[in-house]
């Protein structure tokens, strides 16, 4: 577990030390690389505002939902028990038709591919993150698109979405990030 938090410190440390969106060269598919990812979504979420009415209080936690199967989902599941603002991450795999309305954050994974859009249609309009790594996640309506790109993980907003959801997202989060406003 001590590795694990220095892995995540170091990765944390190196993604704000770059001037570009890019994290190290890494192989894609390595578990370093699924690491990575994870804390990518930790970061989304540490510099990410959701507005007070999206917490039951001040001890409630932040729920990171996820809805399908991947690499990344399993990988997600490190980031239990972890804080973000004072708050414990909670991880919540979605079962089938269930609503992500109580969610914080809800991680599309690649097999669901199919149901994209109605996860989308899901959370609209409520302060839910939505992250994927499916091709066309941001241009379609998902508010952060991670992908691989030249050796190096890279992500995607679409600052529109997250707008209409009533969220708020770090200027240096926005600096690092690839921006369309759509």
């Amino acid at each position: 577990m001590r590795l694990l938090i220095t892995r995540l410190l170091l990765c944390t440390a190196l993604w704000f030390s770059t001037a570009t969106v890019a994290a190290p060269a890494i192989e894609e598919g390595s578990s370093d690389e699924r690491l990575i990812r994870a804390v990518f979504v930790f970061n989304f979420a540490k510099f990410t505002s959701w507005p007070e009415s999206a917490f039951d209080g001040m001890a409630s936690p932040l729920i990171l939902c996820t809805a399908g199967e991947d690499e990344l989902v399993d990988t997600l599941q490190l980031l239990s028990g972890k804080r973000i603002k004072g708050r414990p991450v909670v991880i919540r795999p979605l079962q089938q038709a269930e609503s992500p309305d109580r969610c914080h954050l809800l991680y599309v994974a690649s097999s669901e591919k199919p149901r994209t859009q109605d996860h989308l249609e899901s959370v609209r309009g409520l302060p839910v993150l939505t992250v994927s790594e499916l091709p066309d996640f941001a241009e379609t309506g998902g508010m952060i698109k991670l992908f691989h790109q030249d050796d190096r993980i890279r992500f995607m907003i679409n600052l529109k979405a997250a707008r209409e959801a009533g969220l708020q997202l770090s200027s240096r989060m926005l600096q690092l990030a690839i921006i369309i406003d759509q």
